[in-house]
C-alpha cells in the first residue's frame, strides 16, 4: 500500500554521504546550519527547544564519522516523540508534489522506507520518521565455496552480467535467467541510491511507473566482482512475484536451457542458498541464481 503525504504533498530532499532521501515538508521544524551545534553532547538548542543531533549517515547504517563537508545543514524534526536534529549536506525542497510508488519489499530497511517518490533523476526514497531509530533486520549472508552442478532448467535462459573471474584458470562467468521469468530488456541509466541497502543492490530505477530495485548477481551470489557499468538491465519476476533489474552488462545472449553442457571445471566461492546449478557452456561458467529469494 503506499503511504499518503499530508495535504501539501511536498518533500524535502535531503543528501548526505552520497545518498538521498526525503520528508514530507510538514515534518520538517526548521532548518539550522551545523556548525551551531554543540560538540560536547551532540545537541542543539534553538527556540523550539533542544535537539539531539546524529548525522543522517549513522542513523541509516553508515558511520557517525561520515559528517557533512564545512558544518553542512540540521533539519529538525520529531521522531517517536522525540526532538530529533539530522545532519546532513544539503535539505532542499522539491519544487512540487511527486508521484509516489511503493517500495520494492526487500529495500525496505526494516520499514524505513516503505514509499519512494517517482523523480525525473531516479526514484527517492521516503523516510519514515517513526521507524527511523528502530534497527533494520538484515538476514545474515554466509559465503560459502561451493559448486552446485546439475541440468539447467527447462526452456531458454537469457545470461547475462558477464564477466572474467580472477582466480585460478580464469574463465568468463555469467548468469543464466530463465527467460518465463523476463519482463524486459532495457537501458534504465537514471539510478537511485538506496541507504541501508544490502550490497548486492545498487540502487532504485523506475520502470513502467513503479519503483525496481537494481541488483548485482555477482555479490548476491557471493563473488566479489563490481557491477557491469552498462545502463542495460533485464526486468525478472521473482518467486514473490516482485520485479527486479538486475544489470546486465553490454553482453546479453540467449541459449537453449537443454543445450550441452558439462560440469563447472572449478569451485567459485558462491553463496549456496543462492545459486541452483552452476555449469560449463560455449566457454562461458554459467551460474543459474535461485531466484525465489532474490528479494527477500
Amino acid at each position: 500500500m503506499v503511504n499518503t503525504l499530508p495535504a501539501s504533498g511536498r518533500l524535502v530532499r535531503l543528501t548526505a554521504g552520497g545518498v538521498a532521501v526525503a520528508l514530507p515538508v510538514e515534518r520538517v521544524l526548521g532548518v539550522e546550519r551545523g556548525d551551531r551545534i554543540r560538540r560536547a553532547d551532540q545537541s542543539l538548542t534553538t527556540p523550539l527547544g533542544t535537539f539531539r543531533v546524529f548525522p543522517l549517515t549513522e542513523l541509516l547504517g553508515g558511520t557517525s564519522a561520515a559528517q557533512p563537508p564545512r558544518g553542512g545543514q540540521v533539519v529538525l524534526t520529531e521522531a517517536a516523540g522525540e526532538r530529533l536534529g539530522l545532519w546532513v549536506e544539503k535539505a532542499a525542497q522539491l519544487p512540487a508534489a511527486p508521484r509516489l510508488a511503493p517500495a520494492p519489499a526487500g529495500v525496505q530497511a526494516g520499514g524505513r522506507f516503505p514509499t519512494v517518490a517517482l523523480l525525473d533523476d531516479g526514484p527517492l526514497p521516503l523516510l519514515d520518521l517513526d521507524r527511523l531509530l528502530d534497527p533494520a533486520d538484515e538476514p545474515a549472508v554466509v559465503v560459502a565455496p561451493r559448486v552446485n552442478t546439475g541440468a539447467a532448467p527447462t526452456g531458454r535462459l537469457i545470461v547475462v552480467g558477464q564477466f572474467d573471474h580472477p582466480g585460478p584458470g580464469g574463465r568468463a562467468v555469467g548468469f543464466g535467467l530463465p527467460s518465463g521469468c523476463v519482463d524486459d530488456i532495457t537501458d534504465l541509466p537514471q539510478v537511485s541510491s538506496l541507504p541501508a541497502a544490502p550490497a548486492h543492490v545498487l540502487g532504485l530505477v523506475e520502470w513502467t511507473g513503479r519503483a525496481v530495485p537494481k541488483v548485482n548477481l555477482a555479490a548476491w551470489c557471493g563473488l566479489s566482482v563490481p557491477p557491469p557499468e552498462s545502463a542495460r538491465v533485464v526486468i525478472v519476476r521473482t518467486g514473490t512475484g516482485e520485479r527486479v533489474a538486475v544489470a546486465a552488462g553490454a553482453k546479453v545472449r540467449a541459449m537453449p536451457a537443454d543445450a550441452p553442457h558439462t560440469d563447472a571445471r572449478l569451485p567459485l566461492p558462491i553463496h549456496p542458498d543462492r545459486t541452483r546449478g552452476v555449469f560449463e557452456f560455449d566457454g562461458i561458467t554459467v551460474v543459474i541464481p535461485n531466484l525465489s529469494s532474490l528479494s527477500r
